[in-house]
């Protein structure tokens, strides 16, 4: 079946709801799903700060996880995490928001590749890595749109 806009919005809210507890413990809100393609945003808080006032480093690695997870959906199936790198390029201060990003460079029937940025709201890189998810062939909802 091929997907359309009333699709991804679909996985875009299932992604922004209570299935996703971690992403909302951590404030994350999901703006945008596509083919191969997924954004996640954060308001910095002082509560995901560390000792230095720096946005913590996990909060950084699990928001690109949570952009690439956005992207992985894309395919209307549940998907894990197998592994992920995150490269940190620029200080996670003075600023107010993160943005997340996640692009397809491959996807094949069981394993796909996103190579993922971090900016900040004046489009400053703040990280970028390789996110890697295993499809589990389990289709996001009962039925498709």
């Amino acid at each position: 079946m091929e997907k359309n806009d009333v699709f991804y919005k679909r996985v875009l809210e299932y992604r922004n709801s209570e299935h996703n507890p971690y992403g909302q413990l951590l404030g994350f809100h999901i703006v945008d799903i596509q083919k191969g393609y997924g954004r996640v945003e954060i308001d910095l808080k002082n509560d995901i700060m560390n000792s230095l006032g720096f946005a913590h480093g996990g909060v950084l690695f699990s928001l690109a996880d949570s952009a690439s997870g956005a992207a992985a959906a894309s395919r209307g199936t549940k998907n894990v995490t197998l592994s992920g790198n995150l490269n940190f390029v620029h200080q996670g201060r003075g600023f107010r928001k993160l943005i997340a990003e996640a692009r397809s460079v491959h996807e094949g029937k069981t394993i796909s590749v996103y190579n993922t940025t971090i900016h900040n709201e004046n489009g400053e890189l703040i990280a970028e890595g390789s996110y890697t998810y295993y499809d589990l062939h389990i289709p996001l909802f009962d039925q498709d749109l």
